[in-house]
């Protein structure tokens, strides 16, 4: 059985900067907040945005006694910080724990998720329960680490294993998307077993050299070097190769793949593509845009105090305009208006074609996909409560959700 992770996971719905509504659906179903006064830097590099050199600043800069205060000290761009707001949180000490419960119904089928993530001093403890998926991951992260299961090994730019945009991410990664696993490393050293193969050796942030053998008999290695904010991989086998190069600055990046062959390792993306990405802002306006192989996506957005203007490019054009808490959009197909205020959001939709996605919500901001008809939706949250609801032509679906802090 072949183990990949979730495209999504491969930042493929988010490849810049986006609005931090937008961000909430990593906050609810992915990732979850972080404690940023003693979280790990796995758990900074599992975060949507951070480059290396970034996550460096917040660590050297903490303890944060707010968010006012992670503002000032973090050294982070405001629009990264911006769109990290949903996922922080500011306790002191070296404890943390968080549960995320949802019940509904989505297209006629229940659904639920059950998620907790927690950690004292080295220690950590991770569980998903879905209708889709369940995993658990529980061990030791200290100066010798001990974990079982589902984890996925890491590289840069993903010929390994998932390797982010913006981190270029390294090492073990608790993922729902892995299979069942044992982790045991010391320093930089790693080696993961599992039910797909063996994967093992260096890893560190300067570089690192990975060998891997599948059960199966496909044998080969990774290796990759960063100097700054370039990294350079390469992977080789008897039947591929692969060489990649990537980097990614104050908002700028790119990454390149190129391919030959089979793939040896399940986890890894052993694929032909290209990359670019930016996320610029200009006095009031912020100019954001990501072209790859296999989509494109342009936007420029001016905001002033009240109103938001963004005009963007994504499968069709769209112009969005934002007053104060009414929002309105129109694009070729599509048509919608809505409101947010403190504690909640409503939404109308009209749809003359399908396929075209859109991002909804508020609270726990989700990709929809558009039917020729209507569709209505709300929102509502109080503290660590939510509830939601949708209407489409003759589909109705709803639920809720709880996030206490424990």
């Amino acid at each position: 059985m072949r183990y990949t992770v979730s495209p999504a996971i491969e930042c493929d719905v988010f490849p810049f900067i986006p609005d931090t509504v937008e961000l909430a659906t990593f906050q609810s179903y992915v990732y979850q907040s972080v404690d940023i006064n003693s979280c790990g830097r796995s758990d900074l590099e599992a975060l949507p945005f951070l480059t290396p050199d970034q996550i460096d600043s917040v660590l050297k800069h903490r303890p944060y006694y707010g968010w006012e205060d992670f503002l000032r000290r973090s050294g982070l761009p405001m629009t990264v910080a911006y769109a990290l707001r949903g996922l922080l949180r500011f306790r002191k000490g070296h404890r943390y724990s968080r549960a995320f419960a949802r019940i509904g119904q989505r297209k006629g089928n229940p659904s639920y998720l059950f998620s907790f993530k927690g950690w004292d001093e080295g220690y950590r403890v991770r569980l998903h329960l879905s209708d889709r998926r369940k995993a658990l991951s529980v061990g030791y992260f200290g100066k010798v680490r001990v974990a079982g299961g589902n984890y996925v090994m890491s590289s840069p730019l993903g010929f390994a294993g998932y390797g982010g945009f913006y981190s270029g991410g390294w090492g073990p990664h608790y993922s729902i998307y892995a299979p069942p696993s044992i982790v045991v490393g010391a320093g930089k050293w790693h080696l993961k077993v599992d039910t797909v193969g063996v994967v093992g050796g260096v890893e560190g942030r300067s570089g690192g050299l990975l060998i891997t053998e599948e059960w199966g008999g496909k044998v080969g290695g990774v290796g990759y070097v960063r100097q700054g904010p370039l990294v350079v991989e390469a992977a080789l086998s008897r039947r591929g190769t692969g060489f990649g190069v990537g980097a990614v600055r104050n908002g700028v990046g790119f990454r390149l793949r190129y391919v030959k062959g089979e793939g040896f390792w399940s986890e890894g993306s052993f694929r032909t593509d290209y990359a670019l990405w930016a996320s610029v802002p200009i006095g009031r306006y912020a100019v954001r845009g990501y072209v790859s192989s296999e989509k494109r996506r342009v936007s420029i957005t001016l905001t002033r105090e009240g109103y938001r203007l963004r005009v963007e490019y994504y499968e069709v054009p769209r112009v969005t305009l934002g007053l104060e808490g009414v929002e309105a959009g129109i694009c070729p197909g599509c048509m919608w208006v809505g409101y947010r205020w403190r504690w909640g959001w409503v939404r109308a939709y009209s749809f003359t074609e399908d396929g075209i996605h859109l991002y909804e919500g508020g609270t726990s901001s989700h990709l929809i996909t558009s039917k020729v008809g209507y569709r209505a939706s709300f929102g509502l949250s109080w503290k660590y409560l939510g509830a939601e609801g949708y209407v489409q032509n003759r589909e109705a679906g709803w639920y809720l959700w709880i996030a206490p802090e424990i």
